[in-house]
């Protein structure tokens, strides 16, 4: 739905009054009580407050009132009328400046048109003999096109007459005269069929609607000329469509409709007479029948050769009382039944007279136009014809007795029963005290008894099944996938009530209140678990709808991303991009086999609980939890709600050593199978209480935030880790992001929710096509490639090569920069670089170090773990405000935990001397281990050599320096000692 949509259809009357002012006055204009300058153009849906100067559309108004932009006032209206949120693309942009082009250029014309018909002598005695006055054909703007006689020699002067009066007054109203609206008017000659094509893909015309025709003429026909009374068709004031009929005097009884190529579809036809409030509305056929009843001052409306559709049934709910009168012939009879059940079932049906007597003649009645003109004949005054056409409204029929008397009166019995099942299908449309106020006469018109009548609406509305109709088993869940059937849990914050969006075995896609499926031959009924607080609080949000179409995976992409940016500041925008991916990816996780974890990482008050907060709002079934929660409570909730995206908010409260059920969730829950085992009671055949193991799954995707990583290295290779700083509150400002969330932001979450939702339903398939030749990186770790894998094949789907490098160029920037963070703040690091100390010191070497016969280096534990601590402490007092990152605990490293870090963790073989263990040291070996924890040992090595007496240096530290080619390096300024090399 567009802009000018819904200007059209949100009232502005109903605007008015839910905005706390009383209504007065009957008809097109209504007043306010207490401001009697304020008037409202029902027929244009517009206000004027004449005393302010204030005016515009339900949206101007709106916007006044609540102090709110353009899109937001857009959105407010949509939600006091109940109408579909507006689609902001630039398609449907495009398409809604296309269509108001096409209202202001022929609102224009219609001035024109209009004026053309009054100097037309023969069409302006056309519109008196359909019993028209010279008021009503100005109250309806009924204009000509104009006559060429193109059999004349004159005929092209007499065309381009008309052409230029209509060309130069389009261009004093700004109109491109070559959008399609305009030159639906006009008419165009092209010079090449080329010309034609590149001016339909300009104007994106539809080239299925495109008259081949044209084509072979290379000539797009207009109105112009063609000697017909032309009507135009408003909505709110603005000419949406023109249909024509010949005037006699030019040609021969025809019909002409803006082709569809320029015009689009056709429109009904509403009369002056018309508002949405009026209290009588007579739904006619033709356009003719309707400006009749606007002349005797009932609203109709013509239906102008459209069919029965849905939006019909408004008019029930606008007008008071609504009748159809449909032309006496075949058509009209044939269509009768669907126009009726399309608007209500107690519509009422208006019998036309057959026939009308006018002096001599009797006069045959097809239509309401035709009555009109018969009683003028027949010298009625306007105030006897519109008591006549009362009078057929007094005496006409709800659709539903027409129906039920038909039935009743069928003699052939399989007839009457097809008849009788279409009277009650019509019949449990109404609400409750209108059946109320027709059950008996229904009953009686059908010649059925009340209690087998009963019997039979309730049967219809299911309340009393067959047994064999009747489900076996019934299931609550919250979705699944079932029998083929595909069921994903839809809920409507506005009723709090649940339903399934679905898709079927053949891949259509549906909504259902519950759904029947045969299992076992026996049949099942799945109904939606019923929602309760934790649902109706948002600590789980679900989709609200299934949207009509699907959005491709770039533009998903591409909405996904414009919202974060929207809603937190990004230092780099790649993040943005990054997440996008992710937040795609968590609909199809369950497709997946493993699937990474999002990870917001840095100190308090730098927003990671807002990121992790406002992306999990696009989420596949995001779920509130905390690091406080119990282990029972995450994994009962992934169970419950059949997975989710799980956000814990400071999930490193807990310690989160590899002994921790908190973590071990973690762990388990990015692979495809993850569970954890526990007793659980259960009642057996006896009766007998019991305990018996039962599974619970801990696989989804999961958004973490907290202050520091973990000991635990196994998680963050499960990360994709994003680490956040303070922001500036001017910088937020600037960039305008809010501080908080609010229902703006909730509605457009829920709106992105919708739609990924849809796209889930219609792409969902067991596995997620994931190329293990694509989509592994071997610059990253396998793990990471792992759980990353879904996100590349994202991102391989919408086929950009320069977005997939852009993806694993950052993927190892996080990679890298999460290994650093590892491998510098470990307790083996640190063990490493005390070692590396005792080497590079020499007065350190003397003393911890020897060299026994075999040449080979031994170091001492107790020594290693003096040189150790002694690092840590000092590292301690650099970041002593940072409790929770200080690297030594409360006893220090001990020798035996200096022996185990060098035996397990550094490879290191040990010698047990008569003084205790000692280490040897591999020194090639320990050179690999000081680049893995990044210990800058070339450097210190050569500022050794720079600085320090050859003499003094030990051999194996030179022997290492001439073996990987070492240049000495002194440092600025300083003072060179003689024999320092």
């Amino acid at each position: 739905m567009n802009v000018e949509e819904i200007k059209q259809k949100a009232e502005i009357a109903e605007i008015v009054e839910r905005s706390g002012y009383k209504l007065t006055g009957r008809g097109r204009y209504l007043t306010v009580v207490g401001h009697d300058s304020l008037v409202l153009d029902t027929f244009k849906n517009y206000y004027s407050w004449n005393s302010t100067g204030e005016s515009g559309s339900v949206i101007d108004w709106v916007m006044n009132r609540e102090g709110l932009d353009f899109k937001d006032g857009v959105r407010r209206v949509c939600e006091i009328s109940g109408l579909p949120a507006p689609d902001w693309s630039q398609v449907n942009v495009a398409r809604y400046a296309a269509a108001k082009v096409k209202m202001d250029a022929w609102t224009v014309a219609a001035g024109v048109l209009s004026l053309w018909l009054q100097r037309s002598v023969p069409a302006m005695a056309y519109a008196h003999a359909r019993g028209w006055s010279d008021g009503t054909v100005k109250a309806e703007t009924l204009g000509f096109t104009g006559w060429v006689d193109w059999n004349a020699a004159t005929a092209w002067d007499d065309y381009e007459k008309l052409a230029k009066e209509m060309r130069d007054t389009l261009l004093l109203a700004g109109v491109d005269l070559k959008h399609p609206a305009a030159i639906a008017l006009l008419g165009k000659k092209f010079g090449s069929a080329a010309e034609m094509q590149a001016w339909q893909d300009e104007y994106q015309i539809d080239p299925v609607e495109f008259d081949s025709r044209w084509l072979e003429s290379k000539r797009v026909p207009g109105l112009l000329g063609r000697g017909m009374l032309v009507y135009p068709h408003f909505e709110r004031g603005k000419v949406v469509y023109f249909s024509c009929r010949s005037v006699p005097e030019y040609a021969e009884k025809a019909h002409y409709n803006i082709p569809v190529a320029l015009g689009g579809q056709k429109q009904r036809f509403y009369n002056h007479e018309w508002t949405p409030r009026a209290e009588v509305c007579i739904v006619v056929e033709g356009q003719a029948c309707a400006i009749s009843l606007g002349q005797l001052g009932f609203a109709a409306v013509a239906l102008a050769g459209l069919n029965a559709d849905a939006d019909l049934g408004d008019l029930f709910k606008h007008h008071k009382k609504l009748y159809v009168a449909l032309d006496a012939d075949k058509a009209g009879k044939t269509g009768l039944n669907a126009i009726c059940e399309a608007i209500h079932p107690l519509v009422g049906v208006i019998q036309l007279p057959k026939n009308v007597r006018a002096g001599e003649e009797l006069i045959e009645i097809k239509d309401f136009n035709d009555l009109h003109q018969a009683m003028i004949k027949a010298g009625y005054d306007e105030q006897t014809q519109a008591s006549q056409v009362s009078g057929l409204l007094v005496n006409s029929i709800s659709y539903l007795e027409i129906r039920a008397a038909e039935a009743g009166a069928t003699q052939d019995r399989t007839d009457r029963d097809t008849l009788t099942l279409q009277t009650l299908q019509q019949y449990v449309k109404l609400d409750a005290t209108q059946r109320d106020l027709y059950r008996d006469r229904i009953a009686q018109a059908l010649k059925t008894k009340i209690r087998a009548f009963d019997r039979l609406v309730k049967r219809l509305e299911g309340n009393q099944e067959d047994d064999k109709d009747k489900p076996g088993e019934y299931v609550s869940c919250w979705g699944g996938t079932f029998e083929g059937w595909k069921m994903e849990y839809v809920y409507d914050p506005e009723s709090k009530t649940a339903s399934w969006a679905y898709r079927d075995p053949d891949g259509k896609l549906g909504t259902a209140a519950y759904l029947d499926l045969w299992r076992g031959g026996k049949k099942v009924r799945y109904v939606p678990a019923e929602p309760y607080e934790f649902v109706h609080s948002g600590q789980i949000r679900f989709p609200s709808r299934l949207p009509e179409k699907t959005k491709d995976v770039k533009e998903l992409l591409a909405i996904i991303n414009a919202f974060l940016r929207r809603y937190y500041f990004f230092t780099d925008e790649r993040y943005a991009q990054l997440i996008s991916y992710w937040v795609l990816g968590s609909w199809f996780y369950d497709a997946c086999e493993a699937y990474c974890y999002l990870r917001a990482l840095g100190p308090a008050g730098c927003g990671k609980t807002e990121l992790m907060k406002r992306v999990t709002q696009l989420c596949y079934h995001p779920i509130r939890s905390s690091g406080v929660d119990t282990t029972a409570v995450l994994f009962r909730t992934i169970e419950m709600f059949e997975g989710g995206t799980l956000h814990i908010s400071e999930y490193d409260q807990e310690n989160s050593d590899t002994e921790n059920s908190f973590i071990k969730i973690l762990l388990d829950g990015s692979m495809r199978g993850g569970s954890v085992n526990r007793l659980v009671k259960y009642t057996d055949e006896n009766g007998t209480e019991r305990m018996r193991p039962e599974g619970f799954r801990t696989y989804c995707p999961k958004a973490l935030d907290g202050r520091k990583e973990t000991k635990d290295d196994a998680l963050a290779t499960r990360c994709i880790t994003i680490w956040t700083y303070p922001v500036n509150q001017e910088v937020l400002k600037t960039a305008n992001i809010p501080l908080f969330v609010d229902d703006k932001f909730r509605a457009a979450a829920l709106t992105i929710q919708n739609e990924l939702l849809r796209y889930r339903l219609e792409n969902w398939q067991d596995n997620f096509p994931i190329d293990n030749d694509l989509d592994v990186d071997i610059r990253v770790s396998p793990r990471m490639n792992q759980v990353v894998a879904p996100l590349r094949t994202i991102v391989r789907m919408t086929g950009d090569e320069i977005a997939l490098e852009n993806l694993n160029s950052l993927l190892r920037e996080i990679h890298d920069q999460e290994r650093n963070s590892q491998v510098v703040t470990s307790i083996t690091a640190r063990v490493v670089e005390g070692l590396w100390k005792i080497l590079i010191t020499p007065m350190m070497f003397k003393e911890g170090i020897e060299i026994n016969e075999e040449g080979l280096m031994l170091v001492k534990t107790g020594y290693v773990a003096m040189v150790t601590n002694d690092l840590i402490d000092k590292m301690n007092e650099v970041d002593e405000e940072d409790e929770e990152n200080k690297y030594k605990t409360k006893k220090g490293l001990t020798a035996r935990g200096v022996g185990s870090i060098l035996k397990s963790q550094l490879s290191m073989t040990s010698i047990r001397k008569s003084t205790g263990f000692h280490y040897v040291i591999n020194l090639p070996a320990l050179v690999g281990q000081m680049t893995t924890y990044l210990v800058p040992w070339q450097e210190d090595l050569a500022m050794m050599l720079g600085t320090i007496r050859k003499t003094d240096i030990p051999k194996p530290m030179l022997k290492l320096a001439e073996e990987y080619e070492i240049e000495p390096v002194i440092p600025a300024g300083y003072q060179r000692q003689d024999g320092i090399l």
